[in-house]
């Protein structure tokens, strides 16, 4: 992740090398993300529960 175009990308967005997180904090935001989104998905009826 330190080849120029991906700095220039983090660049872009105000950010730098040290703003990367790694694969577990990615993770536990994903499974959170989507953990939330499956529970609203239910309660309004557009997805059955298992």
């Amino acid at each position: 992740m330190q080849q120029p175009p991906f700095q220039t990308y983090l660049e872009g967005a105000g950010l730098d090398a040290g703003s990367v997180a790694g694969r577990e904090v990615w993770d536990n935001q994903v499974r959170r993300l989507y953990n939330d989104a499956r529970a609203a998905m239910i309660a309004l009826g557009i997805i059955q529960a298992e």
